[in-house]
């Protein structure tokens, strides 16, 4: 016990010994004379003889109130316990510390403490294995890691316990590791460094012999070639037994027997950039299948499809779509798709996605071929599948009420004749065309008329207008011209709002609905409840049997709605 505080006070404690090579070895440190908040900080040596780490750390609190005397006396004492693993790494003498214990600028320091550790006998009648691909694998890949214990029956009689570690599976290393669910007949227990990891495992009884294996799935996440260190076995095998109260035998001695595997080694490669797909998202895996289906398929130019893409196939956990829009998939001429990679959701052996697209053009007739593209680490090359083509009867985005049925096509309005506007005369008769001879009159000042500053400021301002529209040309020449070309369809829709009150109150609607709707399409992905909400007003006016003209408070809503609409996309 040391301290370098005037109140601070640490006491450690390791668990008795003997202690042996690959086992941990549990170290408690207890501090007082800090506060309960924050927890203190243990700062953590470096040591060359094994690796030292924390396991946990809790506040220990005791209260407790005494009377003497007819006065009232409160105790409050606040323990810090940290939970230490130490994992030798070679037998001999080990120094654990110095600890230094550090809270608001109050510390105190515990001096090392050195162990003996020892190192366990082995025997061959069990043995350890970490199976791996025996080729290079590549990033994304599901490659299969199977742990393989190998006991002789006798010992599998006699064993007490067992500590098993695969360095592989602790966090430091870059890769991502899935469990499977499959049913399995025992459970196999590895200790990591986060603590007690189980394994559904198989049993197999072979001649005198016992193998328990456990599959796990790795999924690495960076290239590069990796030296592991190998897996170890204990075995706590009992030589002294005696009978307990219901018959049973316990060990009352035990010795213990330790095993490694042969040394690991793992190369992760980068998936090759030549012959990308463009429909490639970064899928590694083998046999997909790609099904695509449509909620309708009678639509109107701007109306909502939803689209479900079901995919099949081995690796849909890491499997991906690129935006649906990529070369392959939707094109952007015909389709106006949600912004973004669709997110797609597992559910079994089946991966689904589902996204809601709008027809740009009645010239549309389906939706075509869908492509998914994924790498085949096996035969090491790209390979690609495309679901069926969707028959699609696109119509314009119009209106059609009972009107229409009752009295057939909608008469063509008739535009009143604009005047001919009348051009002016020039008159000369009246015109002074005499020559000035007066000589007060031609050298007066010149500070009126077009020499005045009024003038010469306006001249000013107007050059000042000229450079900033030039500016304004200039920055729309280097503007996105699939964006400019976006805005400019948005104004011409717009105008189209203003223009329907003048026609007739069928055409009207019908203008009216087909702009909501083209303005709709226009950004699939956004929030248009509102236009939606518009155009279904629309159908239902268009069902009314007497109207004279169109209501001007729904245009103005409508052209509210779209105003608001187009300035979100902006």
């Amino acid at each position: 016990m040391a301290s370098s505080g005037l109140s601070q006070e640490a006491q450690i404690q390791i668990a008795p010994g003997p202690h042996y090579v690959g086992e941990s070895i549990r170290i408690l440190v207890s501090v007082k004379g800090f506060d309960e908040e924050p927890t203190p900080e243990l700062e953590l040596p470096e040591s060359p003889s094994g690796v030292l780490r924390l396991a946990g750390a809790s506040p220990n609190v005791n209260q407790s109130i005494s009377i003497r005397g007819g006065k009232v006396t409160r105790t409050r004492e606040v323990t810090h316990v940290f939970d230490l693993r130490f994992e030798p790494r070679a037998a001999g003498r080990s120094s654990i510390g110095p600890l230094r214990i550090v809270q608001a600028g109050r510390e105190v320091v515990v001096r090392p403490i050195a162990v003996n550790i020892e190192t366990l006998s082995t025997r061959d009648d069990f043995a350890v294995e970490v199976l791996l691909p025996d080729r290079p694998i590549y990033v994304g890949e599901r490659a299969p890691v199977t742990v393989r214990l190998r006991l002789a029956s006798r010992l599998q009689r006699d064993m007490e316990n067992y500590t098993l570690r695969v360095p592989l599976f602790d966090d430091e290393v870059p890769f991502q590791f899935l469990d499977s669910e499959e049913e399995a007949d025992t459970q196999l227990v590895v200790t990591t460094a986060a603590g007690q990891l189980p394994l559904r495992g198989h049993v197999r009884q072979t001649a005198g012999e016992v193998i328990i294996e456990a599959t796990r799935t790795l999924v690495p996440l960076a290239a590069g070639r990796h030296e592991l260190a190998p897996a170890s076995l204990v075995v706590s095998e009992g030589v002294a037994f005696q009978r307990d109260l219901f018959g049973g035998r316990r060990a009352t001695r035990v010795r213990k027997w330790r095993t490694e595997s042969p040394p690991l080694s793992l190369e992760v490669r980068h998936i090759p950039d030549a012959g990308r797909p463009a429909s490639f998202a970064g899928t590694v895996g083998r046999g997909f299948t790609l099904s695509v289906s449509a909620d309708r398929s009678v639509v109107r130019a701007g109306d909502p499809i939803t689209l479900t893409l079901l995919l099949r196939g081995e690796g849909l956990e890491t499997a991906a779509l690129p935006p649906l829009s990529a070369e392959g998939l939707l094109p952007e001429s015909d389709f106006r798709v949600p912004a973004g990679v669709p997110v797609g959701e597992l559910d079994g052996e089946v991966k689904r996605w589902t996204a809601v697209v709008r027809v740009a053009d009645e010239a549309v007739a389906g939706i075509p071929e869908l492509e998914f593209s994924w790498f085949d680490p096996e035969t090491e090359r790209f390979e690609t599948t495309r679901s069926r083509p969707i028959a699609l009867s696109v119509s314009e985005g119009r209106i059609v009420g009972a009107g229409d049925v009752a009295r057939g096509e909608l008469p063509e309005p008739e535009l009143p004749a604009s005047p001919r506007p009348e051009i002016p005369t020039l008159s000369t008769t009246t015109a002074d065309l005499a020559i000035e001879q007066a000589r007060e009159r031609l050298l007066r000042d010149a500070g009126g008329g077009l020499a005045s500053l009024g003038v010469q400021g306006a001249c000013y301002a107007g050059g000042l207008l000229l450079v900033a529209l030039a500016l304004r040309s200039r920055r729309r020449g280097d503007e996105d011209p699939a964006v400019r070309r976006q805005r400019e369809k948005l104004t011409e829709l717009l105008s189209r709002i203003d223009a329907s009150q003048g026609l007739p109150p069928e055409g009207a609607l019908d203008a009216l609905a087909d702009a909501l709707r083209r303005i709709r399409a226009e950004a699939p992905g956004a929030d248009g409840r509102e236009i939606d909400a518009l155009v279904g007003e629309c159908e239902a006016l268009r069902y009314a049997p007497e109207r004279s003209s169109l209501d001007t408070e729904l245009v103005e809503r409508a052209r509210a709605a779209a105003g608001r609409f187009v300035a979100g996309l902006q």
